[in-house]
């Protein structure tokens, strides 16, 4: 009796387990989150320009991620992609200026160097300038847009 009152119990946790998945972050975002006054997204603004989000979604569903490519800037030479590219904003829209922004990225890791945010400002690809300290990358953007980042 106790063998099955047992294996009873042991069976419900297991499917109880089996749904905590539903709370995992999303993986295209490859774990990347922001500080708390932004957010992260896979979904970008509808005013963005066709071509440009074409070129966002092959990126993102690329095993091989090319900066480069992405982004024809030469910084982006020799730089692995440590994140898909993601639409970052703010919490409350009504802020205007300068945004300072921390990311924190998993894939980050002391022994890569020139780590360098990717931002599109709505008509080109620019690099953002970038302080590092552990895990997370901060750069501050005249505005919030799609955001990559990348390290050799």
């Amino acid at each position: 009796m106790r063998k099955k009152i047992l294996a009873t119990i042991l069976v419900a946790g297991l499917l109880a387990a089996q749904t905590l998945t539903a709370f995992a972050n999303p993986s295209d975002q490859t774990g990347v989150t922001a500080d708390t006054g932004h957010k992260i997204s896979s979904t970008f603004d509808s005013n963005l320009d066709a071509e440009v989000l074409n070129s966002i979604n092959t990126f993102n569903s690329s095993s091989t991620k090319s900066l480069k490519d992405l982004t024809g800037l030469s910084a982006a030479d020799g730089l692995t992609a440590l994140t898909n590219v993601f639409d970052c904003t703010e919490n409350n829209c009504g802020e205007t200026g300068s945004h300072t922004v921390t990311f924190n990225v998993p894939a980050l890791t002391a022994s890569m160097t020139n780590v360098t945010i990717f931002h599109y400002n709505g008509s080109a690809w620019e690099v953002i300038p970038t302080s590092v300290s552990g895990k997370s990358v901060t750069g501050t953007f005249s505005s919030l847009s799609p955001v990559v980042i990348g390290a050799k």
